[in-house]
C-alpha cells in the first residue's frame, strides 16, 4: 500500500524511481546545476552616470550602450527608477547583468519594432530581439575535444565510460559527452524510427552533435576509465562515434533581472506577420538566468538559443490592454497576444520557474531542435500551450503546472520535414486544469510520460499513463533536486 506521502512510481524520496522507463535526474537543471541561489553581483555603472535620462521621452540608446561597453567584467549595469527609451538593437557580449530598481519602479520602454528600424516587414517571428546576450559554447575539435569513449557499448543509466585519454580527466571537472552520428541515434533511440529524411544532417551547423549530455567526473580510473556523476540517459555505442569535450563557455553569470520591458501597444499582426517585437534573446550562453521582469506587449518574450544551465524565474507576460488576433490558419479561433512567450532551443538544463503568462500566446512555452533536460514548472498560464516545434527535443520535464482553461495544452507547429513534434522522455507530471485534458496523439512522439493529469479518455490506454487529481511530489524537479542536495 502507498502512503498519502508516497507514489508507486517515486516513493517517498525516489526510492522507486525506475531508470529504465523515466531515465532523467532534472536535479541539474537550472543556474549553478540547482546548486546555489542567482547571486547579487556588484553594481560597477549606473546608466545615469553616462547621460540617460529615463524620463520616457529622450533616446537613451546610445548612453546605455557606452554604460554596458564601461561597465566591469561579471558586475552589474544598474538602471535607477525610471523609463528609458531604446530605438535600436542592444548587443551584449561580456559577463554583465542588467538591473532595474525593481518591475515597477524600472521600465525599458521600445517604441517601435524590429522592422521598424532594419526593415523585412512581417519577417521577425524567429530569433533577434532588442537586448541580445551572445556567447559561445562550442564543441568545437582543437578548442573543448578530450578523448573518444572505447567502452563499445554503455547501457543506459551507467555511469562508467573507457576514453582513449584518461590523463585529461580529473574529478569535479564538467564535460560534455556527444554522440557524432545523430541522425542514427535518433532514428533508433529517441525518435520510435519516425524521423523524417535528411533530419539532421539538413539542419542547422552543428548538427552532428545534437545528441549531448553534461556531468562532472565524479572519479577517474580504475585503469583507462572514467566515471560520472550522473547516470547516462541514453546507451552509447562506439559506432556513433562518442567523443567527451570540455565545457568552456565564454560567457557566464550575465544576467536581466528587476525591470519591466514594454513595448508600445500595437495590434497583434498574427502568427509569421510579426515585425518583431521581441525582447531578449540568450544565444550560447551558460549559467545565467533572467529573473524578477515584467514583459508587455511583445511578439516573443524570451529566446534561448543553445542555452545551458541557465534559469527564468519570477516572469510576468502580459499586455497593457488586449492586442488580439485571429485568423482562418491552423492557429485561428484563439485569442493570440503575440507569437512565442518563451522558447528555447539546442539547449540543456536550462529551468523556467515561477511564469505568470497572463495572456496566450501562439506558442505560450516552446521547446525545439535538441532541447534536452530542461524544467518547467510551478508556472501558470491563462490557457496554458505547451509547445513542442519538432526537431526532436526531448527528455525536458514540465511538473506543477496549472494550465488555466485547458483547451490547448499541446497543440504544436513546427517546420514539415523534421519528424514528430517531440523525441522521447519528455515526461508530464501534474498538470491542472479547468477541464480534462485531451492527451496528444500517437504520432506526437514516442515514449512520452503523463502521470497526475485529468484526462479526457482512458489512461489505461496510453503507454506511461497514469491519470487522477495528482501525484506525489506536486513538483517533481524539487523533490528530485532536495533529494540529491540532501534537504
Amino acid at each position: 500500500m502507498v502512503s498519502p506521502g508516497s507514489s508507486a512510481l517515486y516513493g517517498c524520496s525516489g526510492e522507486r524511481w525506475d531508470n529504465s522507463r523515466l531515465p532523467f535526474d532534472w536535479s541539474y537543471a537550472g543556474y549553478a546545476s540547482g546548486e546555489k541561489p542567482i547571486p547579487w553581483v556588484s553594481q560597477s555603472v549606473d546608466v545615469k552616470s553616462f547621460g540617460a535620462k529615463g524620463d520616457g521621452r529622450t533616446d537613451d540608446t546610445w548612453a546605455i550602450t557606452k554604460a554596458i561597453d564601461a561597465a566591469r567584467q561579471g558586475s552589474a549595469v544598474f538602471f535607477p527608477a525610471g523609463k528609458y527609451v531604446i530605438t535600436k538593437r542592444i548587443d551584449i557580449r561580456k559577463q554583465v547583468v542588467l538591473r532595474g530598481a525593481g518591475r515597477d519602479a524600472t521600465t525599458l520602454y521600445f517604441p517601435h519594432s524590429l522592422a521598424d528600424v532594419y526593415g523585412s516587414r512581417g519577417g521577425w517571428g524567429h530569433g533577434t530581439c532588442f537586448l541580445n546576450f551572445w556567447g559561445w559554447n562550442p564543441v568545437k575539435p582543437g578548442v573543448t575535444y578530450l578523448a573518444r569513449a572505447t567502452s563499445g557499448y554503455a547501457a543506459r543509466g551507467s555511469r562508467q565510460l573507457a576514453v582513449d585519454n584518461v590523463g585529461r580527466f580529473k574529478p569535479g571537472q564538467w564535460v560534455r559527452l556527444v554522440l557524432q552520428d545523430s541522425s542514427e541515434v535518433f532514428r533508433s533511440v529517441l525518435m520510435g524510427n519516425k524521423m523524417d529524411p535528411g533530419w539532421p544532417k539538413a539542419a542547422a551547423p552543428g548538427s552532428n552533435f545534437l545528441v549531448r549530455f553534461s556531468s562532472r567526473v565524479k572519479s577517474v580510473g580504475p585503469g583507462s576509465s572514467i566515471t560520472l556523476e550522473r547516470a547516462l540517459p541514453w546507451e552509447v555505442k562506439q559506432q556513433w562515434g562518442p567523443q567527451l569535450h570540455a565545457v568552456k563557455p565564454s560567457v557566464v553569470d550575465a544576467g536581466l533581472e528587476a525591470l519591466t520591458i514594454e513595448f508600445a501597444w500595437s495590434p497583434y499582426k498574427g502568427h509569421l506577420k510579426e515585425d518583431g517585437l521581441n525582447a531578449v534573446m540568450f544565444n550560447q550562453m551558460a549559467q545565467s538566468w533572467i529573473k524578477d521582469v515584467r514583459f508587455l506587449n511583445s511578439d516573443t518574450a524570451v529566446y534561448f538559443w543553445g542555452v545551458s544551465f541557465s534559469t527564468v524565474q519570477d516572469v510576468e507576460i502580459a499586455t497593457t490592454k488586449p492586442r488580439s488576433s485571429r485568423s482562418s490558419d491552423f492557429w485561428g479561433g484563439l485569442d493570440r497576444q503575440g507569437h512565442r512567450g518563451i522558447w528555447s532551443e539546442f539547449g540543456e538544463a536550462n529551468l523556467f520557474t515561477r511564469i505568470a503568462m497572463k495572456v496566450p500566446f501562439v506558442h505560450d512555452f516552446s521547446v525545439a531542435t535538441a532541447e534536452t533536460g530542461s524544467v518547467w514548472s510551478n508556472s501558470w498560464g491563462a490557457d496554458l500551450n505547451l509547445d513542442f516545434h519538432k526537431g526532436a527535443p526531448y527528455a525536458n520535464l514540465y511538473t506543477d503546472l496549472d494550465l488555466g482553461q485547458g483547451s490547448r495544452p499541446f497543440r504544436s507547429g513546427g517546420a514539415a520535414g523534421a519528424g514528430p513534434h517531440a523525441a522521447a522522455y519528455q515526461t508530464f507530471w501534474n498538470l491542472k486544469s479547468r477541464q480534462p485534458l485531451t492527451l496528444p496523439d500517437a504520432g506526437f512522439g514516442p515514449l512520452a510520460n503523463y502521470v497526475g493529469l485529468q484526462t479526457r479518455e482512458s489512461a489505461a490506454l496510453r503507454v506511461g499513463a497514469r491519470s487522477g487529481a495528482g501525484a506525489f511530489p506536486q513538483d517533481l524537479y524539487a523533490s528530485m533536486k532536495k533529494k540529491r542536495m540532501g534537504w
